[in-house]
């Protein structure tokens, strides 16, 4: 089991940077750890993807997102930066149904290119996604990623997702966004599927004229 967070020096006494490790029976470091916040952890294949706020892992330059292989750190590519607060950092990541990584939160820029808080990695280079998610100000960010289906859903704060207004929520089918009609009046912080269904929870009292 691994965790992450923000607990820079150790868990039930073992020293533990940021990242743990729990084997059963007791708590290592991985590798040197994660000098900043980390809030999302995702397998890929057999490697553990890390992203949060940071810009080093082990001694090794990563920006707000890097991949263990078990042995070693590696850098994807120059990673996320930039945002609309200054505060950048990646809050969430999915594989999509092609087995690429869609990572979600504060940034402007992955990897040299314009994005606008979503990203896609294909294993080797990021790509930006119709356009992304935006405010048309400051603030806009991606809290929750989840796939159904060959479809990604992104939840967070914005108004718009690829020029579509799309109100805090919103469908990637691999193309396009699509917006699932009016949105809730607040923010979503969480989403999941069970089966078929989507479930969201947040800061909100109506999604599309449903009280909720």
């Amino acid at each position: 089991v691994y965790v992450g967070g923000y607990f820079i020096t150790n868990i039930s006494g073992a020293p533990v940077r940021n990242l743990g490790k729990w084997n059963g029976s007791s708590w290592s470091q991985v590798g040197d750890g994660i000098n900043g916040i980390v809030y999302d952890l995702l397998f890929r294949q057999n490697d553990l993807y890390v992203a949060g706020i940071f810009n080093s892992a082990s001694g090794v330059a990563a920006t707000n997102i890097v991949r263990w292989d078990g042995t070693n750190w590696y850098a994807l590519g120059t990673g996320i930066s930039g945002s609309t607060n200054g505060n950048a950092g990646v809050r969430t990541m999915v594989l999509d149904s092609n087995g690429d990584l869609i990572v979600g939160g504060n940034f402007r820029d992955a990897g040299g290119v314009e994005v606008n808080n979503i990203a896609r990695w294909d294993g080797s280079q990021w790509h930006d996604m119709g356009g992304g998610l935006f405010n048309g100000g400051s603030g806009a960010g991606v809290s929750s990623l989840v796939t159904l289906g060959t479809d990604v859903y992104a939840a967070g704060t914005f108004k718009s997702a690829g020029g579509v207004i799309a109100t805090n929520v919103a469908r990637w089918d691999g193309t396009q966004w699509h917006s699932m009609n009016a949105g809730p009046n607040g923010s979503y912080n969480a989403l999941t599927v069970v089966g078929t269904t989507l479930y969201t929870a947040g800061s909100f009292t109506n999604i599309s004229g449903v009280a909720a």
